[in-house]
């Protein structure tokens, strides 16, 4: 009986075990890279509407924007490409992979008159400019910098050519 009581112990701690290592994947945030120029579409398709911004002007994206990810389809991705505003991107415009980037002062890439100062302790990033501090947090060899509403501010890459940083204020990416 006590054997019993232990195997069926086991057996429900490796069930919860399983299972909340399952939802922490199924959770865990994933962001892609962008490579080249591009679009944001409404649908997943190439052939479908350009996605529009309160100008009446096509969302474009950049190489070494990062976005957060929410499904990957028959070439397709669904992102974030702006708090609350979700897109597709086509996967011809996705990185691959990309090198761990380091701390020091970087030129904002679509912000050519701006300068991030980014720091990192151990697994502790964070980035500053202008006097305003910006946590920072890893996401493989991508890491976000977040504003104080936990929306993203910035972002540092490296696809192999050296550091990218990317803004994502919306009066330079005219996003929406």
């Amino acid at each position: 009986m006590k054997k019993a009581r232990i195997r069926g112990l086991r057996y429900i701690s490796s069930i919860c075990i399983f299972a909340s290592m399952a939802f922490s994947s199924a959770m865990a945030d994933d962001y892609i890279v962008i490579n080249k120029n591009g679009k944001v579409f409404d649908q997943p398709k190439a052939t479908g509407y350009v996605t529009l911004n309160q100008n009446n002007e096509e969302v474009s994206i950049l190489p070494g924007m990062v976005f957060k990810s929410f499904e990957s389809k028959q070439g397709w991705n669904m992102v974030e490409y702006s708090p609350g505003l979700r897109g597709y991107i086509s996967d011809q415009v996705k990185h691959s992979k990309c090198l761990q980037p380091k701390a020091g002062t970087y030129k904002v890439a679509n912000k050519a008159t701006e300068m991030l100062k980014v720091e990192n302790n151990g697994n502790v990033w964070k980035a500053s400019t202008d006097g305003k501090t910006f946590p920072g947090k890893a996401f493989g060899n991508i890491i976000i910098f977040f504003d104080e509403k936990g929306n993203p501010a910035y972002s540092l890459v490296d696809m192999g050519n050296g550091p990218i940083v990317m803004t994502y204020d919306n009066a330079v990416t005219k996003f929406f």
